[in-house]
């Protein structure tokens, strides 16, 4: 997972909820998170409800923070975490 910029030292995660529809989530991630695919977020997606979270990107921290609240303004669940595989 390469990103611009920023050094890759956060993740941005995506959690799962019971709330959004599987089309949505991808919907937004596609919107939302620069050069994602719709293969790359059904993947994210299907790993965030089947493990609970999944990695989303990883950029420097306020890159993440930025799109952390983006995905949430749009209802998702989201945080950011230092990565620890630097």
């Amino acid at each position: 997972m390469k990103s611009k910029g920023g050094g890759g030292s956060y993740m941005l995660l995506l959690h799962n909820d019971d709330i959004n529809k599987k089309d949505y989530v991808v919907n937004v991630l596609t919107a939302v998170v620069p050069e994602m695919t719709e293969e790359k977020a059904l993947d994210i997606m299907e790993e965030a409800h089947n493990e609970g979270k999944a990695p989303v990107r990883k950029c420097g921290e306020p890159e993440a923070r930025e799109l952390c609240g983006k995905l949430r303004e749009n209802g998702l669940t989201s945080t950011v975490e230092p990565n620890m595989d630097n």
